[in-house]
């Protein structure tokens, strides 16, 4: 039986079909593909868009007809082929032809949209007690970008750096206190870098200047980077989904209106998150998700768009301010986390780990003194043929070591106690960590020794290692079950039959 070819693909845009030579599109954020027969193990990713998986399939298997969804690329040529690597067949279990010149087509995406202003700092309508630059950042590339093209107050700006889509930082004289107006040259020539030259175009806005504006004194509070079991009814978020979070606390005496501050864990991207207008008063909390969800709607809840690192990472609060001002800090960066211990300041204004989560309300007492470093191997992961005795030691006098031999993980209760070497003679995988009173446990360290007479005999599915080998259509619930047994010859039909006929398919894998 032949292999199957597709027939024809359509513009998402319209019901016309496109030839899958170069075709002109405005739009393209989806492509209907029609194969020449039914098909089976058709997956989102085997389409590839210009080198990028597609985002989502809609068809049934069995079927001819897929509808693949991705985010529209950029604008220019876009090439569409398929994944090397796919599952594709038809009912007899041919493989669709990728390499196939019907299999591969271009569109040029033409662009006809203006350039917008994505981002201004300072935000429109905040108050400052400074201001002698602003930042903008663009959607896409621009040209013709001068400092004359900003007007502050109806003058123009002195000083411009910046390139592509930004962020250019123009720079201008203090204009009185007040409220102060920014807007675009009428004839400024800033245009996309797209061959339509596409005018940008402009708009205004305005900032509210208040040399006498007291500054916030505002801390990060508390945070919670490894939230694996709900501690409080406020770790779910509106979606019902477990959530790391950040606290906030306004320990001052003045209000203070969040409009323009920032959120960050990166040291070169200062405004990485910012806040809508919110008020937060004298000894008041706020509770921000750190979900990656980029939700700052004000009197909704609010989600950073990024998330918490829980090996450590810089994380900071500025204020509205430009260039901003550093507000509360944790730097470089704050040390390991572990899952449902909060790390917050204490009564003395000390960083400290709570065992018990306090959202929305002061942070507890608390008796852990530190986290402990995981425990050495004397000898680390890899193949042998000998036996050998292997040390497990930890620098901390509080610890108790703890390791497994079946794969699972240590904790405080189960695995046996370190107590002398443990003596190594055929393939194992040890995992420990180390224990101690009034400190957090170590991370757990794994390591494989392997014995490659053990792994020739070894059992399909051997203690501690994972059941299945990632996602993928055609196989039971989707997932590609485990196979850790050792194949006489993988290249025939039956692999454990030495009399099995050689496997074609298998077999040109190889050439």
């Amino acid at each position: 039986m032949s292999q199957p070819i597709i027939t024809f693909s359509f513009n998402p845009t319209s019901s016309s079909t496109l030839p899958r030579t170069a075709a002109s599109v405005s739009a393209l954020t989806e492509i209907r593909v029609d194969f020449s027969e039914p098909v089976f193990g058709v997956d989102a990713g085997d389409l590839r868009v210009s080198d990028q998986p597609a985002a989502r399939v809609v068809g049934v298997p069995g079927t001819n007809s897929y509808l693949f969804t991705f985010t529209q690329p950029p604008a220019g040529q876009v090439t569409i082929e398929w994944d090397a690597a796919h599952g594709i067949t038809d009912t007899a279990g041919n493989p669709f032809d990728s390499e196939a010149s019907s299999a591969s087509w271009n569109y040029f995406l033409a662009d006809f949209l203006s350039p917008e202003v994505v981002q201004v700092a300072p935000v429109p309508n905040a108050e400052v007690s400074r201001l002698g630059e602003v930042v903008v950042t663009f959607n896409e590339p621009v040209t013709g970008v001068d400092a004359a093209d900003l007007l502050v107050n109806g003058l123009p700006a002195t000083t411009l750096s910046g390139a592509e889509s930004g962020p250019y930082l123009f720079s201008f004289p203090s204009p009185a206190p007040g409220p102060v107006t920014f807007s675009w040259a009428p004839g400024h020539g800033i245009t996309d870098a797209s061959p339509a030259a596409n005018a940008f175009g402009g708009g205004n806005w305005q900032i509210q200047l208040n040399p006498q504006l007291l500054p916030g004194d505002l801390v990060i509070n508390e945070f919670l980077a490894e939230n694996s079991a709900t501690n409080s009814p406020l770790d779910y978020d509106e979606d019902g989904e477990l959530q790391d979070w950040i606290e906030l606390f306004n320990r001052g005496t003045n209000p203070v209106n969040l409009l323009g501050w920032s959120l960050t864990d990166s040291t070169r991207q200062l405004r990485k998150w910012t806040f809508p207008s919110l008020v937060l008063q004298p000894g008041e909390y706020l509770l921000i998700y750190a979900s990656g969800k980029d939700r700052r709607l004000a009197g909704n809840r609010l989600h950073t768009n990024f998330k918490l690192n829980p090996f450590g990472e810089y994380l900071a609060l500025c204020n509205a301010e430009e260039p901003p001002v550093l507000v509360s800090a944790l730097a470089p960066k704050y040390p390991e986390q572990r899952n449902d211990h909060s790390y917050g300041l204490n009564v003395s204004n000390q960083w400290q780990y709570f065992a018990s989560p306090t959202p929305l309300a002061p942070n507890g007492a608390s008796l852990i003194q530190g986290i402990l470093s995981p425990p050495h191997f004397s000898v680390g992961r890899g193949i042998f043929d000998q036996p050998f005795q292997l040390l497990l030691t930890t620098t901390n006098p509080v610890a108790t070591i703890r390791y497994t031999l079946d794969g699972s993980e240590p904790n405080e209760t189960s695995g046996a106690v370190y107590s002398a070497p443990i003596q190594i003679t055929n393939t194992v995988i040890v995992r420990a960590a180390a224990f101690g009173s009034n400190h957090l446990p170590s991370r757990t360290v794994t390591h494989s020794y392997l014995f490659l007479d053990y792994v020739l005999n070894q059992p399909d599915a051997p203690p501690g290692f994972p059941a299945n080998w990632g996602t993928k259509s055609g196989f039971p619930d989707n997932l590609i079950p485990a196979d850790y047994g050792m194949d006489l010859d993988p290249l025939r039909v039956n692999p454990d039959d030495p009399g099995s006929p050689i496997a074609p398919e298998k077999l040109e894998r190889f050439r």
